[in-house]
């Protein structure tokens, strides 16, 4: 997966003139994170990677992989009409929400 960043108004010099680029895009392969482990789970993590002679990163990954592959998603078109039985005017019951802040 890539990560995205992009930068607004960044400037750089051709050798001919001067260009202005109003995106530019920086992927990044890999994301290093930080996530706390407890220690019911850290145990068989070390015991798995041992057997497997593999790095606890390696096991992780692949454990959220299969994670995310098992996992239903929800597309935007499953969120669509999802107001049509009710009567409640949508608009309204949004702003009275709101109201409540």
């Amino acid at each position: 997966m890539r990560r995205v960043k992009r930068r607004r108004g960044a400037k750089f010099r051709h050798q001919h003139s001067q260009l202005t680029i109003t995106d530019i895009v920086i992927c990044y392969q890999n994301m290093r994170t930080i996530v706390d482990i407890p220690e019911e789970l850290l145990r068989p993590l070390d015991e798995l990677r041992t057997a497997e002679n593999r790095s606890r990163a390696s096991v992780i990954r692949e454990a959220l992989s299969e994670y995310l592959k098992n996992k239903p998603s929800c597309s935007m078109s499953e969120a669509f009409g999802l107001w049509k039985t009710r009567k409640v005017d949508s608009l309204k019951y949004q702003e009275d929400l709101r109201s409540e802040w």
